[in-house]
């Protein structure tokens, strides 16, 4: 089985899901709500702000300073430019959930 989760499969679940609260709502209408949700999201993060996804978790760009590393191939002393990057802080309730569901997968499973 492949872990990677697919836009489409994403749409799917949350169409059945949807489904129980607003019948008739299309796959396209949560296709461009995910959409609109990712650029959205995007777009806060670029203006410097943190994106808390409810029980899940928080979305924040942190800022590196450049620094000067050993280059690995020639040994010399490279420069690396400042650089933004994605921090995720996952919040307690996912953390339970996530450790909860590994101590339920069964034993014989390792034995394989």
């Amino acid at each position: 089985m492949d872990k990677l989760l697919q836009k489409s499969e994403l749409v799917h679940m949350t169409w059945k899901v949807a489904q129980k609260d607003v019948p008739g709502l299309k796959k396209a209408h949560i296709e461009a709500i995910l959409d609109g949700l990712v650029s959205s999201i995007t777009d806060a993060l670029a203006e410097g702000r943190e994106v808390p996804l409810g029980k899940m978790c928080t979305i924040s760009v942190r800022q590196y300073p450049p620094k000067t590393i050993e280059d690995r191939h020639t040994g010399k002393p490279r420069e690396l430019p400042s650089r933004k990057m994605l921090f995720i802080t996952t919040c307690k309730q996912m953390l339970g959930l996530l450790n909860a569901r590994k101590q339920e997968q069964p034993a014989d499973s390792k034995e394989s």
